[in-house]
């Protein structure tokens, strides 16, 4: 059903080669927020965490064609989180992403998750678009919330999430928020997406082991998984 929402939505929206498009990623202002309700007084720190988060930003550039998205980060944004290049494939249901964790750069062979999403009727108008807010469907807290643009009715948007009957032109989950930065500019010919190669397999399960021995300021993950820190690949 997905890739037939694709099939005829790219047909009345996009040009013949497909489009691109800008998003800044930045803080969301969810952490400042929930660490403010708690802490009637915020140590000096925290507080200059709290700034250094709010004021960093990365460029990413997300790339439509005939079915298959690249969402991946700038040269010249910053290096504030640890998301490099997603691609994804809407006709086949599979996703590669590229992540940096522990100095490390790592290859996630993936499918795309379905999220169920409530779409809420309630409007704002972002990056020149009036935008619908839908929320993850039982999310009472609304940690993920997406706004996205019936004008262009493609099940797509950014850092790999979707599924909505139109572009995201902003994403908020966490910590992190994710919006558009300019409208969609036409390709004038056929891109050449490839999913990310560089770095080390793992899988999903891997990585978020991986993920937790970071948390946790260790670099050997529990459950027998070993990462080589001597190999650069």
């Amino acid at each position: 059903m997905l890739a037939m929402l694709l099939l005829c939505a790219a047909s009345s929206v996009c040009a013949q080669y497909g489009f691109e498009c800008t998003y800044v990623s930045q803080s969301s202002g969810y952490m400042e927020k929930a660490y403010r309700k708690e802490k009637k007084e915020i140590d000096p720190i925290m507080e200059k965490m709290l700034k250094a988060m709010s004021e960093s930003k990365s460029v990413y550039r997300l790339v439509f064609s005939d079915g298959k998205v690249m969402f991946r980060k700038l040269e010249e944004g910053s290096v504030k989180n640890d998301l490099n290049y997603i691609y994804y494939d809407l006709a086949t249901g599979t996703k590669v992403v590229q992540e940096e964790c522990l100095g490390k750069t790592f290859i996630v062979e993936d499918t795309i998750a379905p999220i169920e999403w409530e779409i809420r009727n309630e409007t704002r108008m972002i990056a020149g678009r009036l935008c619908t807010k839908a929320v993850k469907k039982g999310d009472t807290s609304e940690i993920l919330v997406a706004w996205f643009s019936p004008e262009t009715p493609l099940p797509i948007g950014p850092a790999g999430y979707g599924g909505l009957p139109g572009i995201i032109v902003q994403l908020d989950y966490m910590i992190e928020s994710y919006v558009m930065q300019d409208d969609l500019k036409a390709l004038e010919q056929a891109p050449a997406l490839a999913p990310p190669d560089k770095g080390t397999k793992v899988t999903r399960a891997e990585m978020e082991e991986i993920k937790r021995s970071k948390r946790n300021n260790g670099a050997v993950p529990s459950g027998g998984f070993r990462i080589d820190f001597n190999n650069n690949n």
